[in-house]
C-alpha cells in the first residue's frame, strides 16, 4: 500500500492510497464470499464455484464493487494508523481508479484549541431567594390543577371553558368548519387567530355571532398573511373554573404528607428554592463556559463541522417525527426555510464542538482524571435502570430477559462514554470553583502527542450535562 499525504489545510489532510495486488487479496476473497451464493455458473451448484471461476465470470472490479464500502473504510483506517494521524470523525472517501485501485480520503484532524487565560475567569455565584409572589403563583397553579369545571348559564368571559361551533371563510373559501371545538378564553391566545377570545366574550349562548379577524402579516401560511377571515361562531356551552378553598383541607387533598396549608407552603417553598438554585447553577455554568470559549481560539476542520451539522439537523427532524410533524410541514408553518435550518444547525454544531474540545483541553491542562470506581458506580446505576425497565415491560406483558442493552453496558465504548461524561462533570465543577476564586488553577502541563484514532472511531469529546453533545460518529 502506497500512501501519499498532502499538506494539512484547515486541520484536514488528504491521503492518496494506492493498493498493490497483495493488498487486494483479502478484499477479493471477501467479495468472492459475498457473491458466490448469488451467481449461477453453468457446471457448478450455487455457492460451490471456486473463486477463480467466479472472478472470471464476475470480474475483479465486480468483486471489489460489492464490498466497496468495507474496502474504502478499512483501507483508510489502515492508512490513518500507518501515518499516525490524530484523526477525529469520519473521513470523506472516494474511489479514484480501479486499475490499480486508488482511494482518496480527506481526513479531519482533531481540532486545535488554544485556551485563553482561563485562570482569570471570575464569575461569582449569586444567591437566590424565593419570593412570596413566586410561592403564591405556584400554590395557585396547584389549586388550578385540582380545580373543576362547572356549567353556568351566562355569557362567556375570560378564563371560561367554552364549547363552540366555528365556521371561518377566507375570500369565500372554507378555512375552518368545526363543531364542538373546546377552548379556554384567553386574551393572550392566538388560537385560531389573535383576538378570537375577545370576539366571543359576552356572546349569547346558542346564538351565532359573526365577526372579522385579520391574519398576521407574518402568518406561516403565506397565502393567508394579511387577509381577513369571516367567522361565524356559536357558543353552545360555558363552564367556569371552580377553585378549591385555600385551607388545610386543600393541602391534605394535595398529598397525605401535608397536614396543613402551612406545611404545604413550606414544602413548595423548598421545592422552588431547589429549582431556583438549579437554574442559577446552570446559568452560572453557561456563563463560565462562554467565558472559556470566548477567550479561546479554535481551528475546526470543515468536514467535522459539516458532519456535526448534519447530525444536529437529523436530531431536529427526529424530534419533529416524535410529534408526528414532517420537516417540510414544519418549514411551511413556521415561516422558515431549509436553508435557514441548515445555517442554524451549522451554528449549533460549531457551539457543540467548541464546548466539547475546550472542556477536554481544560481537563488535560488541569490534569483531571476519572477513578475507575466512579465509572463502576455509574455503570451500576445504568444496570439498575435497565433492570427496572425490564420489570416494567414484563409487568406490561412484554418479554423481559437479557437484551442487547446489557451487552452494550459492558462494552469498552460504553465505559469510555461514561468516563467522558464524568470527566465533563468534574471539569465543569473545577472551572466553576476557579471562577468563584475558591481554588488555584493547576500549572498547565505540556502537550503530548495524541494517540492515532481510527477513521471509524467516535470523537474523543467530553459529554456536557444540560447541553447537547457532539454526535458519536463525528
Amino acid at each position: 500500500m502506497h500512501i501519499t499525504k498532502e499538506e494539512v489545510v484547515d486541520r484536514q489532510i488528504a491521503l492518496r492510497i494506492e493498493l498493490e495486488e497483495d493488498d487486494l487479496e483479502p478484499y477479493l476473497e471477501r467479495g468472492y464470499r459475498k457473491v458466490v451464493n448469488k451467481v449461477s455458473i453453468p457446471g457448478f451448484r450455487k455457492g460451490k464455484a471456486p473463486r477463480q471461476i467466479v472472478q472470471q465470470y464476475y470480474g475483479k472490479e465486480g468483486l471489489l464493487n460489492d464490498i466497496w464500502d468495507h474496502l474504502a473504510q478499512d483501507v483508510t483506517n489502515k492508512a490513518i494508523d500507518s501515518e499516525k494521524l490524530d484523526a477525529s470523525g469520519l473521513p470523506k472517501i472516494e474511489l479514484l481508479d480501479l486499475s490499480p485501485v486508488v482511494v482518496k480520503a480527506i481526513v479531519p484532524l482533531t481540532p486545535e484549541v488554544e485556551l485563553g487565560d482561563y485562570k482569570s475567569i471570575r464569575v461569582p455565584l449569586e444567591s437566590v431567594e424565593v419570593t412570596d409572589e413566586q410561592l403564591n403563583e405556584r400554590i395557585e397553579a396547584i389549586r388550578s390543577s385540582t380545580a373543576t369545571w362547572e356549567p353556568v348559564e351566562r355569557s362567556p368571559k375570560m378564563g371560561d371553558l367554552v364549547s363552540t361551533n366555528i365556521l371561518c371563510t377566507v375570500e369565500g373559501q372554507k378555512w375552518i368548519e368545526q363543531e364542538d371545538a373546546v377552548l379556554v378564553l384567553d386574551k393572550e391566545s392566538d388560537r385560531p387567530l389573535p383576538g378570537f377570545s375577545e370576539s366571543i366574550e359576552g356572546a349569547e349562548i346558542g346564538k351565532a355571532k359573526e365577526f372579522l379577524l385579520a391574519f398576521p402579516e407574518d402568518y406561516p401560511e403565506a397565502k393567508f398573511a394579511g387577509k381577513e377571515g369571516q367567522f361565524t361562531v356559536t357558543v353552545t356551552e360555558v363552564k367556569e373554573e371552580k377553585m378549591p378553598e385555600l385551607d388545610d383541607e386543600f393541602a391534605k387533598s394535595v398529598g397525605e404528607s401535608y397536614e396543613s396549608l402551612d406545611a404545604l407552603k413550606t414544602s413548595v417553598r423548598e421545592e422552588l428554592q431547589k429549582e431556583a438554585e438549579g437554574n442559577r447553577d446552570n446559568e452560572h455554568r453557561e456563563q463560565i463556559l462562554k467565558a472559556l470559549i470566548d477567550g479561546s481560539k479554535f481551528e475546526i476542520p470543515p468536514l467535522l463541522l459539516e458532519h456535526e451539522a448534519d447530525h444536529v439537523l437529523s436530531d431536529r427532524e427526529q424530534t419533529l417525527a416524535r410529534m408526528n410533524v414532517r420537516l417540510d410541514d414544519y418549514v411551511r408553518y413556521s415561516g422558515t426555510t431549509i436553508e435557514k435550518l441548515k445555517e442554524d444547525a451549522k451554528e449549533a454544531a460549531a457551539d457543540r464542538l467548541k464546548r466539547a474540545f475546550a472542556m477536554r483541553e481544560f481537563a488535560e491542562a488541569e490534569k483531571l482524571e476519572v477513578p475507575e470506581e466512579d465509572i463502576e458506580e455509574r455503570l451500576k446505576l445504568a444496570r439498575e435502570h435497565a433492570e427496572e425497565t425490564r420489570a416494567q415491560q414484563k409487568a406490561a406483558g412484554n418479554k423481559g430477559g437479557h437484551s442487547h442493552d446489557d451487552e452494550d453496558l459492558d462494552s469498552p465504548q460504553t465505559r469510555e462514554s461514561i468516563k467522558r461524561a464524568i470527566l465533563m462533570d468534574k471539569a465543569l465543577e473545577h472551572l466553576a470553583d476557579m471562577a468563584q476564586n475558591e481554588i488555584e488553577a493547576t500549572e498547565a502541563r505540556p502537550k503530548t502527542e495524541k494517540k492515532a484514532t481510527k477513521a471509524s472511531a467516535e470523537i474523543e469529546t467530553i459529554e456536557e450535562p444540560e447541553t447537547e453533545e457532539p454526535s458519536q460518529d463525528s
